[in-house]
């Protein structure tokens, strides 16, 4: 796969373990490995006299309650059979002296339950038992941090300690060592090469490279894949199962598999773990979808279409079980592998065609295309677009249905697609009120059925009132006009979660965004020329006070990230879809990014951004990537950190808010009178600029959302402290 031979020792993997989509319970479950070359902690008593918890009391091979130990290993939620809780401040001392071992291994750190201020961890060894020394290990340890692989040298120590200090108060300071054994060999080979072998691999075989050919193309995505994953996630993940080996095989041995996958960026919950068990169910269950060679009339390949639904629907699912916000009884979540197959089906039976003829081909304009036919732009998708389809937070049973029951007003009023498309037409502004009997009395089950064109006795939806022992179930057709006479409806949120969904399941990307006080809509279009950008629908406060907690297209403007935090975000997705329009060049920008991590000088590495940026001007991670290499040079001077401002601000000119916060990042470092000066005038002028952007012509293109660009560059005006700059 990686090309090293295939040898993995360490402990047993348990083979069969069912799926699951909930992030702290998904894990890989370790069998007892004791031989005669280890023996677990576990399995030997303590020094009782010397040991102690800070609460609740030592167990071992489970946690309080008679839970698990569970903790994170390469941003991944591993779960142990064997291991210590000692929740801190805690002590556990073993007389070794009787045992003839080498090493004492374990992961360290906090269980996933853990929360406070964090742990600090020391281990010793002794010979009398009285005299410990330095500590042989000593770290601290915050609540989900990855735990710590230790390898200690007990060769001559008859005396072991185990030592967890809780920082401030103990509160949920949840201290664990998982799979905590002695043992006398370690050794370290792996199925797969680590991101230093492959480091050594490009720079032997591609010095001083400049461009990405094939053949590195295919070691800068496994490089990639490993720097992302992890080797001991990887290497769990293959001696899993042969599903899992077959899956990996697939995406390893394809190049495009490959770079789908790494260019659909970071999980939603950040768990490569559950993002590839439920790639893996879904590969594994329709093999024949990836290596479908049928091209359709739109120029697509089956098998690559199927591929990118895969792999976005399995970086959707990567956390803890979604689907109707309103309810979440078993019928009313997402599954990956489900979803995908109705979305295919969907996709097969033409069901993204949004305007028309009666016998459902596409209506044709005058030039001979078709009006809107969804298809197309769900077969030209990538993976980040793809994204913002399949996690939608609705239940799938009622994804067929309400495709249809919305098409069907489409399809009547077809001069109004747009409005039918929404969730105006088909909801009120109402307190949303679920529980009114009428919507659970069985005896208008036929009415409603009637009403909803089928919902129960053609699309087979679920329909529970409530009986002993169980709650009734609550679904989206129950938020809609009806003609019973019931009121209902919903405020912001669900009308805004409704709309997004009635987009989505026509095959159009929306998702649900904040505004103060209000919840909006953030939804997809493409103009005449098939380029991508999205507009706000339920809109209150507009563009500049719009914000996402969840992640964003390729990662630009994340809520959590350093330089976007507390604000009004969602304005960077006119950046990232401009430059998901130019989307070959984004992944040839992006490998260089890739090839600049391969060299640990600072200058070859700043030679490698700019080559990027000379791919793609306004690729933000490139630029980022320049800050912060110039802010951990302390070679830089005030005029390069001004010119690199200078670079950002007309790059990134269009688009106002990331080029304010990217240089807001380097105005620290601009000290003296005349750089803060000259700082303030650069972004004065580029904002200036910006809010006087023409509308693209058919001689001048300027970007995607002119409009936009004035709209954030006048808001950010009005709050630029510029008074440095006109005095």
């Amino acid at each position: 796969l990686f090309g090293l031979s295939f040898v993995f020792i360490g402990t047993g993997l348990e083979l069969g373990k069912p799926i699951s989509n909930n992030i702290e319970n998904e894990a890989i479950m370790y069998m007892n490995s004791k031989t005669e070359d280890s023996l677990y902690l576990s399995d030997i008593n303590y020094i009782a006299n010397q040991s102690y918890a800070g609460w609740d009391k030592i167990r071992y091979d489970e946690i309080e309650k008679n839970g698990k130990i569970s903790v994170r290993i390469e941003n991944n939620v591993f779960t142990f059979e064997k291991g210590i809780w000692a929740h801190a401040s805690s002590q556990v001392t073993y007389d070794i002296s009787n045992y003839n071992y080498k090493y004492f291994t374990a992961f360290v750190g906090m269980n996933v339950t853990g929360g406070g201020n964090g742990v600090t961890y020391s281990i010793y060894t002794s010979t009398d038992g009285k005299n410990w020394g330095e500590a042989k290990f000593k770290e601290v340890k915050k609540p989900r941090d990855n735990a710590t692989a230790v390898k200690i040298d007990i060769e001559g120590a008859n005396y072991l300690r185990l030592c967890a200090k809780a920082i401030g108060g103990n509160g949920n300071a949840h201290s664990v060592y998982a799979d905590a054994k002695l043992v006398n060999d370690v050794n370290e080979e792996s199925n797969f090469m680590s991101v230093s072998d492959y480091n050594n691999i490009i720079k032997e075989r591609f010095p001083n490279q400049t461009e990405v050919t094939p053949e590195l193309e295919v070691l800068l995505l496994k490089r990639e894949l490993m720097k992302r994953m992890g080797t001991y996630t990887l290497n769990s993940i293959y001696n899993q199962s042969q599903e899992n080996k077959d899956t990996l095989d697939w995406m390893l041995n394809n190049p495009s598999v490959l770079r789908h996958f790494i260019m659909g960026g970071q999980p939603e919950n950040s768990s490569y773990l559950n993002a590839f068990n439920q790639l893996s169910r879904i590969y594994n269950a329709n093999k024949a979808d990836f290596s479908n060679r049928t091209v359709t009339k739109y120029g697509t390949e089956l098998a690559d279409l199927y591929t990118r639904m895969a792999i976005a629907m399995a970086l959707t699912h990567d956390g803890s079980p979604f689907g109707l916000w309103i309810d979440s009884s078993p019928e009313n979540l997402s599954d990956a592998l489900n979803r995908y197959q109705i979305y295919k089906q969907m996709h097969k039976n033409g069901n993204f065609v949004v305007l028309r003829n009666e016998d459902g081909s596409p209506k044709l304009g005058a030039n001979g295309a078709p009006q809107l036919d969804v298809t197309e732009w769900f077969e030209k998708y990538n993976v980040e677009e793809m994204r913002y389809i399949f996690n939608n937070q609705s239940d799938d049973e009622e994804v067929l249905w309400l495709n249809e029951y919305t098409q069907s007003f489409i399809d009547k009023y077809p001069n109004e697609y747009g409005k039918y498309l929404s969730p105006h037409p088909y909801m009120d502004y109402r307190t949303e009120n679920l529980n009114q009997p009428e919507f659970y009395n069985p005896a208008l089950k036929d009415a409603w059925d009637e009403d909803f064109h089928g919902i129960f006795s053609k699309y087979n939806i679920s329909y529970r009132p409530a009986a002993a022992g169980r709650s009734s179930l609550k679904k989206i057709w129950m938020f809609l006009r009806n003609k019973q006479g019931v009121l209902t409806g919903a405020v912001c949120g669900g009308i805004s979660k409704i709309g997004s969904t009635t987009r989505a399941v026509h095959g159009i990307p929306a998702v649900v965004i904040g505004q103060p006080g209000h919840a909006a809509i953030l939804y997809y279009w493409q103009d005449a020329n098939g380029k991508g950008y999205w507009n706000i629908d339920n809109d209150v406060s507009g563009w500049t006070a719009s914000e996402r907690g969840e992640r964003l297209p390729l990662g630009w403007g994340n809520a959590n990230s350093n330089y976007a935090r507390g604000s009004h975000q969602v304005v960077y997705l006119a950046l990232s879809q401009e430059a998901l329009n130019d989307y070959d060049n984004l992944v040839k920008s992006e490998e260089l990014l890739m090839l600049g991590d391969v060299n640990s000088s600072k200058t070859e590495q700043e030679k490698m951004y700019r080559k990027a940026l000379e791919t793609q001007s306004i690729n933000f991670d490139a630029w980022l990537n320049l800050v912060n290499l110039y802010l951990g040079d302390d070679t830089k001077t005030e005029e390069d950190y001004y010119n690199l401002a200078h670079d950002i601000g007309e790059n990134l000119k269009y688009y106002p808010l990331p080029m304010y916060q990217l240089t807001n990042l380097l105005k620290p470092k601009l000290t003296s009178v005349e750089s803060s000066y000259k700082f303030t005038l650069l972004q004065t002028r580029i904002l200036t600029e910006a809010s006087v952007t023409p509308n693209n012509t058919a001689d001048n293109y300027y970007v995607q959302q002119p409009s936009l660009t004035r709209l954030e560059a006048n808001f950010l005006l009005g709050k630029l402290d510029s008074s440095i700059a006109t005095f």
